[in-house]
């Protein structure tokens, strides 16, 4: 069969077989090129393989091409390979390469497994991750907007960096990026998601990027007449198009949506799923009066039909993605979904806690329904899950986690393995809440100090029996070279346990502050009695274990000041913990060449001005960026 991610997968193969110096004859294709069967729904949506190998030689069987390329890097890993971290030297080459018998049978527990575009980030950054993705089992990718400049920008712009000069990105190039990036995740066999944001704006020829958008004097007459009404005048939200919600209930705005995502559907038939959002804020949808006859996710399910009619008519095989979110969270009281086969839905509690996990199902079935424009962020669990429960009530269709476990909060977690065990908890639990995979809505630099929390969610969302425990022994080792497993996972689990995400957050009570305080004091000189360690390390020859030491060094020195800074907090001495924040920045920002593969140091700045709430704010902090 002559495919081209299947004939990718046979030179990955070649290619790491060379560089371990491993002899072996190895077949690779489909089920039927080798009389498999196995009970799957959809074969094109489904990935499983069967990999059987003695002595050097069998094959590697899959469902689909795609999931041959998993194959083969899942025989690589049996066979001494560590995928550590996206990015140059993110593989780590076992020291005395093996060939041993293989046998596997295995089909993903969870159908979606995305990993969705975020941060600041540079075309090397994206393109490593969608490199590294199918080798830990992921198998989508998603572009946001239309071209996702705005996280382009913020790298090559090097916004809030004083040592580097900055510049823009012309059109001509991110166009010319983009088509290189769909190439590369095509060739993978990758699920290709796009768009979610912007279709209120794009639909009206108007900018869809949140950084760049229009004058409120060059707004056309006719959008400003299709605004939603809120407080008895039809306005921009803050002056922003990409902030305000249209008159969803208007005939205009249904068609002219509908239009457009039929449109971008019809020039882009690689994609596979199209996210149909509505605008990024709340508390701003139409009060006029015949958007007041139904609820909001009535009016957006309203134009998901009508999309989903024209995707019929017109043999349009892409599926559509509406996020349950904001103000469109409280369930639908009377639209049905008229082609639910066309429809994913994204559950996407961005005002959720992580200081606690899901729960193994639901607790609260009664769902809190908020009047118009009045809802208030809930950080509850239970509270955002009982949604997804309502709309699971009316809707037999297939439900993805959108969620932000390494999107903000997980930067105040200096050891990475406290977000990574409440990511790990919450998709252990999918099944009882109804959930079919997820969508991690993250930034894409985020293996600082490790890739934990990334490779904890790729195996658990493959393999529901997957061991926490397991993983990061595996991803240590890999990573950093025998000798230092347990000594990192002592120092790691110290740093998670001390530097508690929840109670730096301000979501979570603490009831001791001196003993809270105590817990970062001992972190700190847990990390100068580390540091021998580090520096012995640091002279390592491998490739992969050098840079993870290096990265780890920078990482000290970092939350080091981190810490501090919160000591000082705690003193009441806010002056000194702002100096130590920003020493903090200040040396990111100068080793960022060094740490670009793997720290959104842009984000860093801005989540710690922002969500390190501990002592002051507290809950009452604004919790949405």
């Amino acid at each position: 069969m002559n495919n081209p991610t299947i004939n990718f997968a046979k030179e990955e193969l070649e290619r790491y077989l060379k560089r371990l110096g491993v002899r072996a004859n190895v077949s690779i294709g489909l089920f039927e090129d080798f009389g498999i069967e196995m009970e799957l729904e959809d074969r094109e949506l489904d990935d499983a393989y069967v990999i059987d190998v003695h002595n050097a030689k069998g094959f590697i069987a899959a469902s689909n091409p795609r999931s041959v390329l998993f194959g083969v890097y899942r025989l690589l890993e049996e066979w001494g390979m560590t995928w550590a971290r996206p990015g140059v030297n993110g593989d780590h080459y076992p020291e005395n390469p093996f060939s041993t018998d293989v046998y596997i049978n295995e089909k993903a527990w969870k159908r979606h497994r995305t990993m969705c575009i975020e941060g600041a980030i540079s075309f090397e950054n994206v393109l490593d991750m969608v490199e590294w993705l199918p080798k830990v089992g992921m198998n989508g990718y998603f572009i946001q907007f239309e071209d996702s400049l705005t996280f382009f920008q913020r790298w090559y712009r090097h916004l809030s960096n004083p040592y580097k000069e900055g510049k823009s990105l012309t059109q001509e190039e991110i166009t010319d990026f983009m088509k290189v990036l769909v190439k590369e995740i095509k060739k993978r066999g990758l699920m290709l998601h796009r768009k979610g944001h912007g279709w209120h704006n794009l639909a009206f020829g108007i900018s869809e990027d949140p950084e760049f958008q229009p004058k409120p004097e060059e707004i056309p007459e006719e959008y400003l007449n299709l605004c939603a009404m809120v407080n008895g005048k039809r306005e921009l939200t803050l002056n922003s198009p990409f902030l305000t919600q249209l008159c969803n209930s208007n005939p205009k705005v249904i068609a002219r949506i509908a239009d457009a995502v039929t449109e971008y559907a019809l020039k882009n038939p690689e994609t596979d799923y199209i996210h149909f959002w509505l605008s990024d804020h709340l508390n701003n949808s139409c009060e006029c009066e015949e958007c007041l006859k139904k609820t909001c996710a009535d009016h957006y399910l309203n134009i998901v039909n009508e999309i989903t009619d024209r995707f019929v008519e017109k043999g349009i095989k892409s599926k559509i993605v509406p996020l349950i979110y904001l103000d469109s969270i409280c369930s639908p009281l009377e639209t049905k979904l008229r082609h639910p086969e066309y429809v994913v839905l994204g559950f996407a509690p961005i005002t959720r806690t992580f200081a606690n996990t899901f729960p193994e199902t639901f607790r609260l079935k009664e769902e809190p329904r908020y009047p118009l424009n009045t809802f208030k962020k809930p950080l509850d669990i239970d509270e955002n899950l009982s949604h997804l429960y309502a709309w699971q009530q009316i809707f037999d269709t297939e439900y993805v986690d959108f969620d932000y476990h390494f999107m903000w909060d997980f930067m105040l977690d200096a050891g990475g393995e406290g977000m990574a065990k409440v990511l790990f908890t919450d998709i252990s639990h999918f099944d009882g809440l109804g959930l079919d995979g997820y969508i991690s809505c993250q930034l894409n630099r985020n293996a600082f100090p490790t890739s934990i929390g990334m490779t904890a969610m790729a195996k658990i969302l493959w393999n529901k029996d997957a061991d926490f425990e397991t993983i990061r022994t595996k991803l240590y080792h890999g990573a950093f070279g025998r000798g230092t497993v347990e000594p990192l996972k002592e120092y790691f689990a110290l740093l998670s346990e001390k530097f508690d995400l929840g109670i730096l957050k301000g979501e979570k009570e603490c009831t001791d502050v001196a003993a809270f305080k105590q817990g970062i004091i001992d972190a700190l000189a847990a990390m100068d009695e580390f540091q021998a360690v580090i520096d012995k390390n640091l002279i390592k020859y491998d490739p992969c274990e050098h840079d993870s030491w290096t990265y780890l060094n920078h990482h000290k020195v970092i939350y080091s000041l981190f810490g501090k800074a919160i000591v000082a907090r705690i003193d009441g001495d806010e002056e000194l913990c702002e100096k130590l924040l920003e020493e903090a920045f200040d040396y990111s920002f100068k080793n960022e060449d060094v740490l670009k593969p793997v720290f959104d140091c842009y984000f860093f700045r801005s989540i710690l001005k922002n969500r390190f709430c501990f002592l002051k704010g507290g809950l009452d902090k604004v919790r949405l960026n």
